[in-house]
This record gives C-alpha cells, structure tokens and sequence, in this order.
C-alpha cells in the first residue's frame, strides 16, 4: 500500500498555540487517523500528549488537510488507519 500528502503542508499550517510558545513547550504529538477511499481524512486522535494546545493543533492540522492517495489492495482503493509525527519544535 502507498500513501501520500503533500509533506510542506504540516509544517506550513503549524500555528503554534500560545500557552506552549509561553511555557516553551516542545516535542512530538503522534495523531492516528483513517484515510478513507476517497483520500479524505476521518477519526483524526491522538496517540499521546504534550499539553498546552498541541493536541488540538495536530488534530486541526490533520482535519484540514488536502486529500491524501489512498492505500490500494488488489487494485482497489481502501481504507487504511495510519499514525503519523508531527514535531513541534519553537524557533531558536
């Protein structure tokens, strides 16, 4: 199965939430989601948590997203459950 998303994406639309900028909050958010048939993104959650917003942010982040390709199985597109990183790390 392949899968792909444009990979500038996540880092473009990262809008770091304010509490973790302030408390310098960094690190790595795992979302687990669904990409269906169609390449549209569903059951957006996440693995683990940092606190500060950064929950909220990867799931915004991964709702928001441009229709990925989906997994294909003999030929055929189908739904495929995928956990992803997505890094968060404050400009030095």
């Amino acid at each position: 199965m392949s899968f792909s998303a444009d990979p500038k994406y996540v880092s473009e639309s990262i809008r770091y939430p304010a509490p973790a900028r302030r408390m310098g909050v960094e690190g790595k958010i795992y979302v687990q989601f669904v990409v269906d048939k169609d390449g549209s993104i569903t059951d957006v959650t996440t693995v683990n948590s940092l606190g500060a917003g950064l929950e909220e942010e990867a799931i915004r982040i991964l709702k928001n997203a441009p229709p990925w390709t989906p997994g294909r199985q003999r030929g055929k597109p189908v739904k495929q459950r995928m956990v992803i990183p997505i890094f968060f790390k404050l400009a030095q």
